[in-house]
């Protein structure tokens, strides 16, 4: 029978020979303890999310067991020059971490850098955001305006909370570059703490909201804007009307209209506007409610001139001092948009006034209308 001998040891060893398994037990002793597991590299990490170019930070290396004797060494690279790490840290024998100082260079602009662990093929990574010296502190339109619109030299101004050490650089970012667009960077030098930046209006066919950013020192701050259409006001004056003289004018000139005074008068009872004429002088518009009303869009008609009668609705249409002695009129309000402030200011308006003078002769102000300049101080004489 020694045939059946060979043919169980060739299952044996069939079924067994390349698997490895722990030593057998001596007969009659304990088992022998397995062979532990070398460590390998399991985690990087910083002490902090973000510091200020210049500082130092703390970054620690993790291996899923102790050390062997001797220790084990783990090389470290950064992804830019701004953060130096060391070549290696040595993990000590019986530990399972160390930890390694990490400096930063003054950077002029908020960098992310990338620090790389590599230890017996095995690879980690961190991150940290290395800030610009420079923190911002305000970033805002020079004059406070909200409505934008084309061919009107826009300023913002950036302001650090404290003089750059360095150079710091930042850049300005659009929600919506096709419509408003920072003309480039701010650069404040060393010793400076302001710096303006230039916003570029784009044409748009009606009101488009735009949010405009900036980040350094790892502070963001935002801005809203309204980019619109120009403001504009046409003057259609019919034959024989003594307002108008009978002519079309246009005032469409950005700058010139910059003077132009939109108030809300008695928490918006009534509106008040003096536009400078292209040819030299002024219109004035005007529209008014009875107490304990407020102009909202709609239409406003059977109007009279001004009157002392308060229970009564009244406008005005005044073409350099030119007006009707008798006349009544029509005020179609698209738009009207008022501060929310004590100011009195209107950010916005679009609409018509139509007047009829006594010889029936009539005139149309077709008006689009923003007042970007700084809140001024006004009468707002209330009866």
């Amino acid at each position: 029978m020694k045939w059946v001998w060979v043919f169980v040891a060739l299952i044996v060893v069939g079924c067994g020979g390349n698997e490895t398994t722990a030593p057998s037990p001596t007969p009659g002793g304990p088992a022998p303890a397995p062979t532990p597991r070398a460590a390998t590299l399991i985690g990087l990490a910083f002490d902090r999310p973000s510091l200020t170019g210049g500082q130092t930070a703390t970054a620690t290396v993790r291996l899923t067991s102790a050390a062997p004797d001797g220790g084990l060494a783990v090389s470290l690279s950064s992804s830019a020059g701004l953060l130096t790490a060391p070549a290696s840290v040595t993990v000590p024998a019986g530990q399972a971490s160390a930890d390694a100082s990490i400096s930063t260079s003054i950077t002029p602009t908020d960098t992310t850098v990338t620090l790389t662990a590599t230890a017996g093929g095995v690879i980690q990574t961190a991150k940290i955001d290395v800030w610009a010296q420079g923190v911002l502190d305000k970033f805002e339109e020079i004059f406070g305006n909200k409505y934008l619109y084309e061919k009107v030299f826009w300023q913002m101004q950036g302001t650090l909370r404290s003089p750059a050490t360095s150079l710091t650089i930042i850049e300005p970012k659009s929600s919506s570059p096709a419509v408003l667009e920072p003309s480039g960077l701010m650069q404040i030098g060393p010793n400076s703490s302001q710096q303006r930046l230039e916003l570029i209006a784009k044409p748009v066919a009606d009101d488009t909201p735009v949010t405009i950013s900036a980040t350094s020192g790892g502070v963001t701050k935002t801005v809203e804007f309204v980019v619109t259409a120009p403001p504009a006001v046409r003057v259609i004056s019919e034959p024989g009307d003594y307002v108008g003289l009978g002519k079309t004018q246009v005032q469409s000139n950005p700058g010139g209209l910059l003077g132009a005074s939109g108030r809300a008068l008695c928490g918006g009872r009534s509106l008040f506007f003096t536009v400078p004429a292209p040819g030299g002088g002024e219109w004035t518009f005007a529209l008014g409610l009875p107490a304990g009303n407020t102009i909202h869009e709609g239409e406003y008609a059977s109007l009279v001139g001004p009157t002392s009668d308060t229970s009564r609705p009244y406008f005005l249409v005044a073409i350099n001092g030119r007006t009707c002695s008798v006349g009544t009129g029509r005020v179609v309000v698209d738009r009207v948009d008022y501060e929310t402030t004590p100011s009195g200011r209107i950010h916005r308006f679009r609409g018509v006034f139509e007047s009829r003078c006594e010889n029936g002769a009539g005139l149309r102000a077709e008006i689009s209308i923003n007042d970007p300049q700084p809140p001024r101080q006004f009468a707002d004489r209330c009866s």
